[in-house]
C-alpha cells in the first residue's frame, strides 16, 4: 500500500540532527510524570528512599491494577510529587547500580508485557489512552516514519537493532487477529517484505504525513479498535523477549538552533535533561523542549513517549510552541480561514469548522467532524499556524475527555 499526502507543511528550523547514534552523557536521575499518563489513575507501589531495580513496578492503574509502570533504571526513589488533591504528579529516581528484574518470557505475550510495563507503550485509537489489560484490538499500527521538524530517521535506529525489531513485530502480531501494519516512509523501507499478519504501508509527503491520525484515515481504520505503537517501543519489546530484561535505553534526536552538535543520542528513558545537555548547548538563553517543537513541552525530564529534545532560543515567540503566533491562549478569538490550514489534518476532516467548534466548546459538532480520530499531535500544526491564540491540543483533549466520559 502506497499513499501520497497532499498539502501539509515542512517547517524550516535550523539544527537538524546528524543521523548517527552516539552515547550521551551519564544520567544521574530519571522521572515519570503523571501528566504523561492519559486515562490512568496511579496507585503508588513504592515509597521515598526505597531502592528499585530496572523493571520493578513503581505504580499501577487503580482502575486496572494489572497495568503496571516499571522503573527504567536501578536506584533510589528520591522524590514523589503530589498535587493539592494528593494526585500523583511525578516520581523521581536517582540512578544507582544495575540491578535488573528478569522476566519469564516463555508465557503469554500479553502477560509478559503487562508485568514488564511495556504494555504502557501501546496507545488506543480513539482517545489515546493505555489499553485496558483485557482489551482487544482489530489492528496495530507501528509508526516507523517521523515527519516532525528536527526528527530522527527511524531507518537508522531500526537498522541498529534489526533482530529486536523483527522479534517485537512477531510478538505484537500474536496480540491481534488482524494485521500489524508498519507505516514507513516511501523510499526508506523499515521492512521490505510482508509476512503473515504483518503489512506495509508507505507514506510520502510533508508533515503530517508521519502521524498515526493520517495513517488511520488513509488505511480506513477510523472507528475501529486500533492500537498504535512507536518503532522504538517495538525494539524494546523485542529486547525484552530476547534477553528477559528491559532495555533502559532510549535514542533521542538532540537538535534545534541552540544545539552545539545536533545528532542522535543514546540515553535513558525519562532522563534528566540537565544531565543530558552538559556541553551540548550554545551560549545564550534557551528553552529545552521534550518532544517535537510542534507538540512537545518545556521540560526538565524526557517525556514518557518522547524521542526528541529540541533546544530553542529563549526569545521564541511562544514558550509552548515556538513557531506559533499565539497570544493569550485563554481568550478565544476569531478563527480566520487560511489556505495553509488545508492538508494539516486527515483529508476527511475540515480544519476551519473543527477549529471553530473546539474554540467555542461545541463538542457535538466536533464529534460530527471526526474529532475522535485525532490526538494532540494531529492538531499541533493548527496551533502553530492559527492567529487566534488557541491551543488546539488542549481544547482537543477536553473534547475527548468529555466524549469518553472520563473525569478531568
Amino acid at each position: 500500500m502506497k499513499f501520497t499526502i497532499r498539502g501539509g507543511l515542512d517547517l524550516r528550523i535550523k539544527g537538524n540532527p546528524k543521523q548517527s547514534i552516539e552515547d550521551g552523557a551519564e544520567i544521574s536521575s530519571v522521572a515519570l510524570s503523571g501528566g504523561d499518563l492519559r486515562g490512568i489513575r496511579p496507585k503508588l507501589l513504592v515509597q521515598p528512599e526505597q531502592r528499585v531495580a530496572i523493571g520493578q513496578p513503581l505504580f499501577c492503574d487503580r482502575n486496572d491494577p494489572e497495568v503496571m509502570f516499571t522503573s527504567p533504571v536501578a536506584g533510589v526513589v528520591s522524590h514523589i510529587d503530589r498535587s493539592r488533591r494528593s494526585r500523583f504528579e511525578k516520581i523521581e529516581i536517582q540512578c544507582d547500580g544495575k540491578k535488573t528484574v528478569t522476566f519469564d518470557t516463555s508465557g503469554d505475550v500479553r502477560e509478559v508485557l503487562l508485568k514488564s510495563g511495556l504494555w504502557t507503550t501501546l496507545t488506543t485509537r480513539p482517545f489515546g489512552n493505555v489499553p485496558n489489560s483485557s482489551a482487544a484490538a482489530e489492528a496495530i499500527l507501528v509508526t516507523a516514519i517521523d515527519t516532525n521538524p528536527l526528527a530522527a530517521d527511524p531507518t537508522v535506529i531500526v537498522q541498529s537493532a534489526q533482530a529486536e525489531f523483527a522479534l517485537g513485530l512477531e510478538k505484537l502480531a500474536s496480540l491481534v487477529d488482524g494485521p500489524v501494519i508498519i507505516c514507513q516512509a516511501a523510499g526508506s523501507p523499515i521492512i521490505e517484505t510482508e509476512r503473515k499478519n504483518i503489512r506495509i504501508a508507505e507514506f510520502r509527503g510533508k508533515h503530517p504525513a508521519g502521524l498515526p491520525g493520517v495513517h488511520l484515515e488513509r488505511l480506513r481504520l477510523g472507528g475501529q479498535r486500533v492500537w498504535q505503537i512507536g518503532y522504538q517501543d517495538v525494539i524494546a519489546i523485542g529486547h525484552l523477549f530476547q534477553n528477559g530484561q528491559l532495555s533502559p535505553d532510549q535514542i533521542v534526536a538532540l537538535a534545534g538552533p541552540m544545539a552545539r552538535n545536533p545528532r542522535l543520542l543514546r540515553t535513558r528513558r525519562c532522563a534528566n535533561l540537565q544531565d543530558m545537555l552538559v556541553g551540548e548547548a550554545l551560549d545564550g538563553e534557551l528553552i529545552v523542549f521534550s518532544g517535537s517543537v510542534l507538540s512537545g513541552r518545556p521540560a526538565s525530564f524526557l517525556g514518557h513517549r518522547h524521542v526528541q529534545v529540541c533546544l530553542m532560543p529563549a526569545n521564541s515567540r511562544d514558550q509552548q510552541s515556538p513557531y506559533s503566533q499565539h497570544g493569550n491562549r485563554n481568550m478565544p478569538m476569531p478563527v480566520l480561514p487560511n489556505e495553509t490550514f488545508e492538508g494539516t489534518l486527515p483529508r476527511s476532516i475540515l480544519p476551519v469548522p473543527l477549529m471553530r467548534a473546539l474554540s467555542v466548546g461545541d463538542w457535538e459538532t466536533a464529534h460530527r467532524l471526526g474529532v475522535k480520530d485525532l490526538l494532540e499531535e494531529d492538531v499541533a500544526l493548527l496551533s502553530t499556524l492559527c492567529t487566534s491564540g488557541a491551543d488546539y491540543g488542549a481544547l482537543l483533549r477536553r473534547a475527548l475527555v468529555d466524549l469518553e466520559g472520563l473525569p478531568q
